[in-house]
């Protein structure tokens, strides 16, 4: 019996990465204003440009890997990063060799995410944090593949995802 698709809801906190950028961008620009008047330009290529790269660089990551709208069925998951405007990405759900559970601390609680992992390199993220129906989604994960493992991580680890760099 062929079940209907599921497909993922963005919830509020989606707007997150614009609640932190807007307020980083109105404290650069008075930032910026004060460091011009003083005519110390190279005060701006030696702190402000590399925060403002770091910012960009984290907040891109966040976008492209974070917030993606995505589709389950039975044997299929599409995903599309950058709040569902990104390239659509197709996966076998049964060629997915890896899929994790995990918990991270946010700011009052705790949420909880799954990687899933194809040839040892992460490909899909999805998280409690952005998706309104997260729990439909794992489950929806567990029905079609039968299979999540549940670890723990490190802070360092926590650190490292962020930045994507832990694999």
């Amino acid at each position: 019996m062929k079940s209907n698709p599921i497909t993922s809801k963005f919830s509020y906190r989606i707007l997150a990465p614009i609640w932190v950028t807007l307020p980083l961008a109105i404290l650069l620009g008075f930032i910026l204003k004060n460091i011009l008047s003083t005519q110390t330009l190279p005060l701006i290529f030696a702190w402000l440009i590399p925060f403002l790269l770091y910012c960009g660089m984290l907040i891109r990551n966040e976008l492209k890997n974070r917030t993606v709208k995505i589709e389950i069925t039975e044997s299929q998951i599409t995903v599309s990063g950058y709040l569902g405007c990104g390239k659509k990405r197709h996966y076998n759900l049964y060629a997915v060799s890896e899929i994790k559970l995990c918990e991270f601390w946010g700011n009052s609680r705790k949420y909880e995410y799954i990687f899933l992992s194809q040839n040892g390199k992460r490909i899909i993220t999805i998280s409690e944090f952005y998706h309104s129906n997260f729990h439909s989604l794992k489950q929806a994960l567990l029905d079609s593949t039968g299979r999540m493992e549940k670890i723990e991580l490190s802070f360092l680890d926590e650190v490292k995802l962020a930045f994507n760099v832990l694999k």
